[in-house]
Order: C-alpha cells, then sequence, then structure tokens
C-alpha cells in the first residue's frame, strides 16, 4: 500500500490501524477522499473484525439480534437478515451497547482499539433485551428508571477472583437505587428504607405474594451486595454454627427481596447462581440447570429476559387487594403448560403456582376468572362464586378433596370486565375500596410441601347466576383445570 503507510504489507498496515480507535477508523473509511489515506476495504474488513471480535467476544460474524445495516443513521434495522460484513457487525453490536449504557458505547467508540476494555455480547444481548421490554410495558416505568448506569468500579469483584461472565453484568448495570424495608436497609447501607408511600414492588426480578408472605426481588448494586454478602455470612454462621464453610465459599448475594426474605447468590468462581431454601438437609438450593460451561449466572439471566419477551411473566398487582398499588413483575406463569384456562358457562378461570423456596409452604398458587361472551350467550348478566372443591394429588398418591364456601373469606361477584367489591363479596372488609373493579378477580393462597414434591391441584367452584342473595337461576359448576405444582428447573 502506498502513500502514508510506504512500502508496509497489509498485515504491518493492519497491526497499526489497530491502535486507532473505531470512531477515526469509521471517519478515514467514510470522509477520506485520497487514496493515500484510504486503507483497501478487505483491509478495513480486518480492522473491524479485530475490533468486534475483541470489543463485543464474538465468535462469528452475527449481528445483535439478527440486525442489518441500512435504517436510520447508518445503524442497523432490528430484526433483518444477518449482517454480511465485520463493519456491520460492528455497528450493530455499538447501537446495542448504546442502548443499555450511553457511558460504554462512547468508549467503545472513541478509545484506542488495542487498550480498549470489553464487554460480553450475550450480557450487552441480555440487558438489551430487559429495557426494551420494560419500555414497552405501561406500568413498568418504576422499574426501568430504578436501574443504575454501569459500575465503575469492579475491584472488589476481580479481587475475588470473580468470572468476566460475572463481572460483565455489574459492568453495564449497576443494580437498582430502591428502598428497602427499614430493618433490611441498615444492613444494605447503600440504599434507603422505605417511607410511607414507596412501593415495594419495583424489584427487576419479579415478585408474588401470599397472605402477609411479600416478595419483589431486587437486584442489588455491587456495593449493597457486597455489605449484605458479608452480614448474610456472619448471621448464618452465628445461627448454624457447624455449617460447613464450603457452602457459602466465593458465593455472593446479588439479588434479595426488598424485606430480605427472600434471597439469591451467584458463585463468583463458577457462574452457578443459587437461592435460600426451606428444603431439608440444606441452606441453598441450585436456581439454574447445571451445564458445560461456567456461565450459569448468565443463562439465569437470558432464560429471565426470555420469559419476560415472550409473556411468560407480565406486569400485575403483586397484592392484587391493593390495586392500583404494587404493580411489578408477577413471577405467576401467563402461559401453558405451567398456566391452565378453562371456560365453562361463560366463566373463564385461570390458574397457575409458583415455587417458594424460602417458605416452608412450599408454593402459592393464583387463580383469575372473569366472564367471557355476552350476556345471552351465557344466560345470565353476573354470577357469583359461592363454594370451592379442590382435587389435590400429590405424585404415588390417592387424591386429597378439600371443600369450603368462597376462596379466603371472599364471595366474587363477577360482572362484565370485571368484578363487584361490596359488603356481599368482600364480607371480611380485605379490599380498602368497593365498588366495580376492573379485570380478572385474582386470589393467591397457598399449598405445603410434600415427600414428592410433585403435585397437581385442580377441582371446581360452584357459582349461581345473579347473587347469593338474589339468584337468577340454578347453580352451576365451573371447572379449574389441574396446574402443576413442581420445582422448575430455573428458579427465580
Amino acid at each position: 500500500m502506498a502513500g502514508v503507510f510506504g512500502n508496509l504489507n497489509e498485515n504491518q498496515v493492519l497491526q497499526i490501524l489497530c491502535y486507532l480507535a473505531p470512531a477515526d477508523a469509521i471517519s478515514m473509511t467514510q470522509t477520506s477522499k485520497n487514496e493515500m489515506f484510504a486503507p483497501k476495504k478487505a483491509l478495513m474488513e480486518g480492522y473491524f473484525e479485530h475490533c468486534t471480535r475483541r470489543i463485543f467476544v464474538l465468535s462469528k460474524l452475527e449481528a445483535a439480534d439478527g440486525a442489518v445495516t441500512g435504517a436510520a443513521n447508518g445503524y442497523p434495522a432490528v430484526g433483518a437478515p444477518a449482517v454480511t460484513s465485520w463493519y456491520e457487525a460492528f455497528q450493530s453490536w455499538h447501537q446495542a451497547l448504546g442502548e443499555v449504557s450511553a457511558t460504554c458505547a462512547r468508549t467503545a467508540l472513541h478509545g484506542a482499539a488495542g487498550s480498549l476494555p470489553s464487554w460480553s455480547s450475550r450480557w450487552i444481548a441480555v440487558w438489551r433485551r430487559i429495557k426494551t421490554w420494560l419500555k414497552r410495558q405501561p406500568n413498568a416505568r418504576g422499574i426501568h428508571e430504578s436501574l443504575r448506569s454501569e459500575a465503575r468500579d469492579v475491584s472488589y469483584l476481580e479481587k475475588q477472583g470473580a468470572l468476566k461472565s460475572v463481572v460483565d453484568c455489574w459492568r453495564l448495570v449497576d443494580g437498582q437505587d430502591l428502598p428497602l424495608d427499614p430493618q433490611v436497609a441498615p444492613m444494605v447501607r447503600s440504599l434507603p428504607p422505605l417511607a410511607d408511600g414507596d412501593e415495594w414492588s419495583h424489584g427487576l426480578f419479579g415478585g408474588y405474594q401470599c397472605y402477609d408472605h411479600e416478595i419483589c426481588n431486587v437486584f442489588l448494586p455491587l456495593e449493597a451486595a457486597k455489605n449484605i454478602t458479608q452480614h448474610f455470612a456472619a448471621m448464618l454462621k452465628d445461627r448454624v454454627p457447624d455449617m460447613e464453610e464450603t457452602v457459602l465459599a466465593n458465593k455472593m448475594v446479588f439479588g434479595m427481596s426488598f424485606n430480605a426474605a427472600k434471597v439469591l447468590f451467584v458463585d463468583l468462581k463458577d457462574g452457578q447462581v443459587y437461592i435460600f431454601t426451606r428444603k431439608n438437609r440444606s441452606i441453598l438450593e441450585l436456581a439454574v440447570p447445571s451445564g458445560d460451561g461456567k456461565d450459569g449466572f448468565l443463562r439465569w439471566f437470558e432464560e429471565y429476559a426470555r420469559r419476560l419477551d415472550s409473556g411468560y411473566f407480565s406486569i400485575d398487582y403483586l397484592r392484587p387487594e391493593e390495586a392500583p398499588l404494587q404493580s411489578g413483575i408477577s413471577l405467576f406463569p401467563c402461559a401453558a403448560p405451567e398456566l391452565t384456562v378453562c371456560v365453562t358457562n361463560g366463566v373463564e378461570v385461570r390458574a397457575s403456582a409458583i415455587y417458594m423456596p424460602e417458605h416452608q409452604a412450599g408454593w402459592t398458587y393464583s387463580i383469575a376468572m372473569r366472564l367471557v361472551g355476552t350476556k345471552e350467550e351465557r344466560g345470565f348478566e353476573m354470577c357469583q362464586l359461592v363454594s370451592r372443591h379442590w382435587e389435590i394429588v400429590e405424585e404415588g398418591h390417592e387424591p386429597e378433596r378439600v371443600d369450603g364456601d368462597g376462596v379466603i373469606g371472599l364471595f366474587p361477584i363477577l360482572v362484565d370486565g370485571g368484578w363487584l367489591r361490596n359488603r356481599d363479596s368482600d364480607p371480611h372488609g380485605q379490599y380498602a375500596v368497593h365498588g366495580k373493579a376492573d379485570g380478572f378477580f385474582r386470589y393467591q393462597s397457598c399449598l405445603g410441601r410434600n415427600a414428592q414434591m410433585r403435585t397437581w391441584f385442580g377441582g371446581a367452584m360452584t357459582f349461581v347466576p345473579g347473587t347469593r342473595r338474589n339468584p337468577s337461576g340454578k347453580a352451576f359448576r365451573v371447572k379449574v383445570e389441574p396446574f402443576k405444582l413442581h420445582v422448575p428447573e430455573f428458579l427465580y
């Protein structure tokens, strides 16, 4: 190549180019009209291959979300066919990085290529997917706004010998800025206590509620994770003096319910994810399937992002009786096979369950109901729940049958578009506000552990057209399609 590169061969020129910042290289290819300053296209392709592999830890030519160039500002259009050059791949992944962290994107573009830090393309993809999903949800603003920017100092993790596949998580998003229970906040030290009017339902990793057991899992900033890990280890050592030291070795708390009722750990050196459990003869339970590599933490995040994106998890009221407060990511499954759906006489019933490793009961289940169709199709304008008839089948055992009035002290009156809250449907005043509530009537209860830890729960509910006090027809039964209670491979 002639010009400023003299008689250097292409490999030598490429080595020189690799000291340029990507922004300078892009400028060189786009603005230079003088061939002596413009390296050959093939040479620049080699440069961008080097940069893309180095910065985004890519093993093959691919785009973020299968994108190609051609959209506004020369950046990729998401969802299009795969990229055809390393230059396009660089642009695609740089845009994706910018959607996760503007600071990291500037560093990737303007830093010297020979000394640039790297960010795992898998972590960029998973955080982009989570943030994009949150932006699309009308009631997820509090969760999205609580996400912090990248951690500026990850030396604590590096000193602990943490895997890069663990460190990169906080190098892109340093947890959430959220208040915690006043008794928990002093243990963390870097997050404030909940005050009157604060909502506890904005944890990134979702939650649920069963009676007085409230869970919403917060992604902890690195400093908070370090502090609570030290506190938790000291507490367990005091309460379980015969606990083997290896149980908590290399493990750091990365997620925790706002009230510390649920705690998630990552092993910094092998990448496995664990959860504090009430399981017999154990303190920690594996929360991700074992794999060939040390990427369990990343796979745990990827599966969670997939569940958000696919509609398996959704935004809902974590404590129904406090709606419209306490809106967050509900961990009750919203898709088959974990969710069952059945319609009988115009009453739709949806049911699912969550395994609660942290609770002695084992599972919490949710049953939601609403009217579908028209008044003419159903033969009634409204109907009221009178009684329940459950059939609980533990694997290898005879069915257990349970009958009772209403559900958790409630007798919902279903109407088109929602249900009525009044003294007849809520005789114990569980709901502070009466009147019509839109959407499903939903209640949550729990079921105890058993030897097999595999159970089917189903049955029926009896309704009357009209109300209990003023029935307009004969009582009828509505089927609750059996749903599964088990211990899943991924625990959230």
